[in-house]
């Protein structure tokens, strides 16, 4: 891995929110109305999976994951500081509807290099 000395950047300390867009504030409605009730996170620190269905390729991976982050993890009364590790893919899906699929898992300190090894073997 390439190592680069410098503090990460928050998004949180890269924007000014002046305000949300309305489709912002409907999707914090409506996401917490589609989650299941009766999902369990582990105990103790996180591994959040995440897996976001679009319809074009120009979509990009990054740019929903904080906003859904942010909903799942309150309404199972959670901090998304407990979140340790996040794993993410692109689905793209021409003629599907867009989705997002989640999971969180039990994080422990060794699971980075386990699944950094299981992609560089991966053929």
């Amino acid at each position: 891995m390439i190592e680069i000395n410098i503090k990460p950047l928050s998004v949180n300390k890269a924007y000014e929110v002046v305000r949300s867009t309305e489709e912002h504030k409907q999707y914090k409605i409506d996401l917490p109305l589609l989650l299941p009730e009766h999902y369990q996170l582990p105990p103790g620190e996180l591994v959040l999976l995440f897996r976001f269905h679009f319809k074009r390729p120009v979509s990009d991976l990054d740019n929903p994951i904080k906003q859904a982050q942010d909903i799942i993890t309150s309404y199972y009364g959670c901090d998304d500081r407990e979140i340790y590790m996040l794993m993410v893919e692109k689905v793209i899906n021409f003629n599907l509807p867009e989705k997002l699929e989640f999971e969180y898992l039990s994080y422990t300190p060794d699971m980075f290099s386990k699944c950094r090894e299981v992609i560089i073997n991966c053929d």
